[in-house]
């Protein structure tokens, strides 16, 4: 049984199944990809515009992901350290998953900051003019997060209930460090134009837009696709 996203009415009519190959974890060096069979379902109030969905699976991989919850979460950690190090910091900041955020390439934030133009390398080079080089380079040892950057992913999972999602993506991230008014990542991102606000309609719109071309998508001879 699954509940519609659409009219949150339960259903057990499966409808068919179709096969998601996210990434996960790599073991022993080795990547290591899932094979998931899915279930979509028939919604049953005939009312409803969402005449067919597919179950969720929010402890595993967010809709649409290409990764497990866990590898991302893991990704958006270790992107921030070589970051850290390289800006010789002593702590992973919001400054830090801002960059690990927009490094990503994909996702809900990257797609919300590119219309507002919001450039990587500009971005990068008002941190390193706001919270210079420091003198000597940082140890190869675990590097904790800060404060702020620790409040933000805490405000992250606040915006993710507020929307009624199971999961955190960057666009929740994004949200947290908006939200975050003590970190370098929300001074940055004010400076270049981006207000909470603004942001959180804009990922409204643009998971909408997402959820609506997928359900769009024919079901009947749909194959594997490689990158879900």
């Amino acid at each position: 049984m699954a509940q519609c996203p659409g009219c949150h009415q339960n259903s057990s009519r499966v409808h068919s199944f179709y096969q998601r190959c996210p990434q996960d974890l790599p073991v022993s060096g080795k990547t290591v990809k899932l094979t998931l069979h899915v279930r979509r379902f028939r919604c049953l109030n005939a009312a409803c515009e969402q005449k067919t969905f597919a179950e969720r699976l929010p402890e595993v991989v967010a809709s649409a992901a290409r990764r497990t919850i866990r590898l991302k979460v893991f990704a958006i950690h270790t992107a921030g350290e070589p970051g850290t190090r390289l800006l010789a910091h002593t702590g992973v900041g919001t400054e830090h998953l801002l960059l690990a955020i927009m490094s990503e390439g994909e996702g809900i934030a990257v797609k919300a900051l590119a219309q507002f133009q919001v450039q990587e390398d500009e971005i990068r080079k008002q941190i390193e003019t706001a919270h210079p080089v420091g003198e000597q380079p940082v140890g190869e040892g675990q590097i904790g997060m800060t404060a702020q950057g620790k409040q933000s992913i805490e405000l992250a999972v606040q915006e993710a209930r507020a929307l009624g999602h199971h999961y955190i993506g960057t666009e929740h991230l994004l949200l947290g460090l908006l939200r975050e008014e003590e970190g370098l990542a929300n001074q940055v991102l004010l400076q270049s134009g981006v207000t909470l606000e603004e942001a959180r309609e804009l990922v409204k719109q643009l998971l909408t837009s997402e959820h609506t071309t997928r359900a769009s998508v024919p079901e009947h001879g749909k194959k594997e696709r490689p990158d879900e």
